[in-house]
């Protein structure tokens, strides 16, 4: 078996977008039926959706990424920038890349907290509300059913709220490799879960919902080893599949790492990160469309409310004129048999 333990064995260099690619899997298949929710009625409420959501279980390198997707984009990448909406939000994000240049992990995310940022992209300002937390409040949310603690709540107004979902998945965790049945489960049934109440809620439908591949540094031999990342995720993802049809994966390296003297991978202080912005700026470029979409069809319906009230107002007016002219003919005739009957009278 391929010793995938350090990064070192692939370079920057061999993990570009010939090798890292983005798949369309149309299914021709039954799709998975939605499942009903709870609160279905509030649901099905038009939502401000403002949200990036970031979707994965523990250790799927969900802090990382937007710690280092933030850094990069701060600093401009292809016209795409970011900004945050709060000092705490800018200095959480620059702390984490900061100890990751310094080969320092950062610790396990404990307690929910948002991060509101705005997007500028294509001339366009995107106020975006991230969320990071912990992978077990992901597996009792999605997993378990959890609905009731403040935790969970919180990631389901979230989720409900989503403009677009990153759905964060580490390869390596299949349980096929790992052997952990809880990790497969999360990475498997949760995320199935959590993109049908995505799709179930209001406007939900419209949503774009991409899957992530993660830590490609690493896990890039076994990836393509099984012919690439479609044929990865259609081998060991399918209710995924069968539940989006339509799928866009991206392959990404937030840092590159390093084994230490005591066998611990570490990050590497010289890592590059590879293709991260490339899921958001789909997502991005998705909502426009939605929104361009949507801007049509209001036009056209409030060109036809025009059309039909210009119609209403003809017929109004025609009416009118029906009328003045059917009096003004009945006046006359009226005239007219008192004239003739006042010369039959006199004659």
């Amino acid at each position: 078996m391929t010793d995938l333990t350090t990064s070192q064995q692939i370079t920057y260099d061999q993990v570009d977008s010939t090798d890292i690619e983005t798949f369309a899997l149309p299914f021709q298949g039954e799709t998975d039926q939605l499942a009903p929710v709870d609160g279905e009625f509030t649901r099905n409420l038009p939502v401000t959706r403002n949200r990036i959501v970031v979707l994965g279980r523990r250790a799927a390198g969900k802090t990382v990424y937007l710690s280092m997707l933030y850094t990069r984009l701060w600093k401009s990448l292809d016209g795409m920038t970011m900004s945050g909406l709060t000092g705490s939000a800018h200095s959480e994000a620059m702390r984490v890349t900061a100890g990751l240049t310094q080969g320092q992990w950062p610790p396990a995310t404990m307690v929910n907290s948002q991060m509101p940022f705005e997007v500028q992209y294509q001339g366009r300002d995107r106020q975006m509300v991230t969320m990071d937390y912990s992978g077990e409040v992901f597996r009792r949310t999605f997993v378990e059913g959890d609905k009731d603690s403040m935790e969970a709540a919180q990631l389901l107004e979230h989720l409900d709220s989503a403009g677009a979902v990153l759905l964060m998945l580490d390869p390596a965790m299949i349980f096929e490799r790992a052997g952990d049945i809880d990790a497969a489960v999360d990475d498997d049934f949760g995320m199935v879960h959590a993109v049908k109440r995505v799709r179930s809620a209001a406007g939900g439908a419209d949503v774009p919902i991409v899957i992530v591949l993660t830590k490609m540094d690493m896990n890039y031999p076994m990836v393509h080893g099984e012919g690439g990342p479609s044929r990865f995720v259609q081998n060991h993802w399918p209710a995924l599949v069968r539940t989006l049809q339509n799928i866009r994966i991206f392959g990404i390296s937030s840092v590159q790492t390093e084994i230490d003297a005591g066998g611990r991978a570490l990050p590497r202080a010289n890592s590059e990160s590879v293709k991260i912005e490339d899921p958001l700026k789909y997502c991005l470029e998705q909502m426009d469309e939605s929104d361009r979409r949507e801007a049509l069809a209001n036009a056209q319906i409030r060109r036809q409310q025009a059309r039909d009230c210009e119609d209403a107002l003809v017929e109004h007016a025609l009416r009118q004129t029906n009328r003045f002219w059917a009096l003004t003919i009945s006046g006359m005739c009226l005239a007219s048999l008192g004239v003739i009957a006042l010369i039959i009278a006199f004659y």
